[in-house]
């Protein structure tokens, strides 16, 4: 798989950025007992293999997380990554046919289903600021083409929006009719800071074949350790386990068992409501800021992100000009639309934005708002806009 633009953009920042808002998993600096407590989960596991017993306690934490029996059996692997990957593998060779993605959305989806199926994914592009009838569209595309494949995100990734449980019905019902896997990645699912109820995928069991996919990464900030884990319905479940073979047994013990510990302090400790209440603060106080400069922000049902667009401010078409200013000039690191959206499927002026990761500290979020205060009410004075100069602009 080739870097996409927000990886690399990603890995360039990290170089230079004081503080990295651009990414999706927490930034809240994980405290001294916890980095002493995953000491001694790595020293503990070492190099060693998988136990099938520490699998079945990693598979109950995130079981409870995600509201779902104690007994649920996830297929684990590496990351969200991997997960998203060898799903698609399995069901390209399943059944042929497309793979239905929709954009903006998470940076390495197109590609992944590029690489399972050896065709360019197709594309149903959604707005970020206004509802539009992107699920009508969607239903049109199932009926016309055939999938084998709709990869949907819920929490969505970057606009933060739900599907309801109507709406996902009504989606795995066309998905049923054209035989097709409705595939849903739930990586934010538990950070559900406005009170909103997240469906799973499980909820439409019956009405077609399904795949929900996890990662640990997006809830638990445990310095690069992380897993990912695949629920596919029964109907599925064979091909996808072969698909993945003997992965499980590669995956560090360390891993494992840091993140089960972790899952398992959040759980005792009502961690998860903490996150989530982490994010609803850090939004309120962003929002308070946007309005005083003249951004536009968009309205998120869960998960870590809130956008903030530059329609009618100087930046106006060019949010990444503004990131830009804001990496060079301040130190923080945001990604921007150019950076979510599929080439080709760019939404115009009126949904240039930036996106902001919430689940950080307030001391963070607070010098992104000082640096937005500082560039767009000097830019919003100017009586027309100057090309501005800065390094890495695109």
């Amino acid at each position: 798989m080739h870097p996409s633009l927000l990886t690399a953009s990603q890995a360039q920042v990290a170089r230079s950025a004081r503080i990295d808002l651009s990414v999706g998993y927490p930034r809240l600096r994980t405290s001294a007992a916890r980095l002493a407590a995953l000491r001694r989960a790595i020293s503990s596991g070492g190099n060693a293999w998988v136990w099938e017993e520490e699998i079945g306690r990693l598979n109950a934490e995130v079981a409870t997380l995600l509201g779902l029996p104690v007994n649920t059996e996830f297929l684990v692997t590496f990351s969200g990554t991997t997960a998203i990957g060898r799903t698609l593998q399995a069901l390209a060779a399943r059944r042929e046919g497309s793979v239905i993605v929709t954009s903006p959305g998470f940076d390495s989806i197109a590609s992944l289903a590029q690489e399972a199926t050896g065709a360019v994914p197709e594309v149903v592009r959604r707005t970020v600021f206004r509802e539009d009838s992107w699920i009508a569209r969607l239903l049109e595309r199932i009926r016309e083409s055939d999938p084998s494949v709709v990869l949907l995100v819920s929490p969505d990734n970057p606009s933060g929006r739900v599907l309801t449980k109507n709406e996902l019905t009504t989606i795995a019902t066309a998905c049923g009719q054209a035989r097709t896997t409705l595939v849903l990645d739930q990586c934010f699912a538990p950070i559900t800071p406005y009170g909103s109820t997240v469906p799973l995928a499980t909820s439409v069991d019956g009405l077609t074949d399904w795949c929900l996919l996890w990662d640990s990464s997006k809830t638990v900030e445990l310095m690069g350790e992380k897993v990912g884990v695949i629920l596919p319905s029964e109907s599925v479940r064979t091909c996808v386990q072969d698909s993945l073979g003997i992965l499980h047994l590669d995956l560090p013990l360390s891993s494992i068992v840091a993140v089960r510990r972790e899952l398992k302090v959040m759980r005792t400790t009502d961690g998860i409501r903490s996150l989530s209440d982490v994010v609803a603060t850090n939004a309120s106080r962003l929002r308070a800021v946007a309005e005083r400069v003249g951004l536009t922000v968009n309205e998120p049902d869960a998960g870590s992100f809130l956008l903030l667009g530059v329609q009618g401010t100087y930046y106006e078409g060019h949010a990444d000009r503004l990131a830009a200013r804001l990496l060079s000039k301040h130190g923080v690191a945001l990604a921007h639309d150019r950076l979510l959206t599929l080439e080709g499927h760019m939404n115009g002026s009126r949904e240039s934005y930036l996106r902001v990761l919430l689940a950080s500290r307030l001391e963070d979020i607070n010098s992104l708002c000082q640096g937005l205060e500082t560039e767009l009410l000097a830019a919003n004075a100017r009586t027309s806009p100057v090309d501005i100069q800065v390094t890495g602009e695109r």
